[in-house]
């Protein structure tokens, strides 16, 4: 729990320091010996934005692990790895493999945050327009409030499409009557897929395998996701000879395979996140690895794999 609540410390270090500013100074950055400086306010709102949902989501983690709910923690492992997925993306692209070193270019990330960025109001768009819905429960009764929030919706629309034309052309267009008639955009293709030009990328699983992560996408991320929907019982009951034993909702028997891949995909995302945003605070995460990753790494999920397997 140390190591967990140390890296949750540093998490909120490196996300304090983006806020402070979108970069460090080019004294720290020389320092360490990495020269990536943020080129574009609208990607270091992308960079931070996913930072701050990963730090969120790792704090999350801690407190349930300290609250001894370790079912609900995997759902919150199984965010973290998302997130890991996302920011890599972000940070490197289709880079197949990356090390401490590996520079994250950034003219390259410029253009995926726009698809980001985009996809992310596009989204927000759409929760707008579900409640203009004629189906909406909540759909203003009021013709004055109806008309200024589809003015409002129709602006947004318009102000996406001029400003971000490719990223608008390359999700597709939509008008305001038909975001509000469906309210849905089952053909919306992912943000990350053109950074991948050799290999079809347009989904979680499609950008874990191209990451190299094909084990842990079929395995840990299958397994977890039993957390998030109702299927099999496994973790739930034990099936005897003369009966069926219902688990503890608090079995601790999956502390060490929570702890062990979340803190892994949580600190790949801090190394990522703080060398294009906070160089300042390598040393910090770079002490944390030499100190606390031999621990960690010690271990063992096994015995909750075969559990969940």
């Amino acid at each position: 729990m140390r190591a967990i609540t140390e890296l949750d410390r540093v998490g909120h270090e490196i996300l304090s320091r983006c806020g402070d500013t979108p970069r460090d100074t080019p004294k720290d950055s020389e320092k360490q010996g990495i020269n990536t400086p943020v080129s574009d306010p609208l990607e270091w709102l992308v960079g931070v934005a996913l930072l701050r949902k990963t730090v969120s989501a790792f704090g999350g983690l801690r407190a349930l692990i300290e609250g001894a709910s370790l079912d609900p923690a995997k759902s919150v492992c199984r965010t973290i790895f998302e997130l890991w997925l996302a920011t890599r993306c972000y940070a490197y692209g289709a880079t197949p493999s990356i090390y401490a070193d590996t520079p994250p270019l950034a003219s390259e990330r410029v253009a995926r945050s726009r698809y980001y960025y985009v996809a992310a109001q596009r989204r927000a768009l759409r929760s707008r327009a579900l409640i203009l819905s004629p189906r909406s429960p909540y759909r203003p009764a009021d013709l004055s409030s109806l008309d200024a929030l589809e003015a409002e919706l129709t602006t947004q629309l318009n102000t996406l499409r001029s400003d971000f034309p490719a990223e608008w052309a390359y999700f597709g267009d939509i008008t305001p009557a038909r975001l509000i008639d469906t309210g849905r955009f089952d053909d919306e293709p992912a943000w990350y897929t053109p950074s991948f030009s050799s290999t079809p990328v347009h989904s979680i699983r499609d950008l874990a395998y191209a990451f190299g992560y094909p084990w842990e996408y079929d395995t840990i991320y299958d397994l977890f996701s039993g957390q998030v929907h109702p299927r099999g019982w496994a973790a739930d009951l034990e099936i005897e000879e003369d009966g069926v034993s219902v688990l503890h909702p608090r079995n601790p028997e999956a502390f060490p395979l929570v702890a062990f891949y979340g803190t892994s995909w949580h600190l790949m995302s801090l190394l990522a996140a703080a060398c294009i945003h906070a160089p300042g605070a390598l040393p910090t995460l770079r002490a944390f690895e030499h100190d606390w990753r031999p621990h960690l790494r010690a271990l063992s999920p096994v015995a909750a794999l075969l559990r969940l397997a």
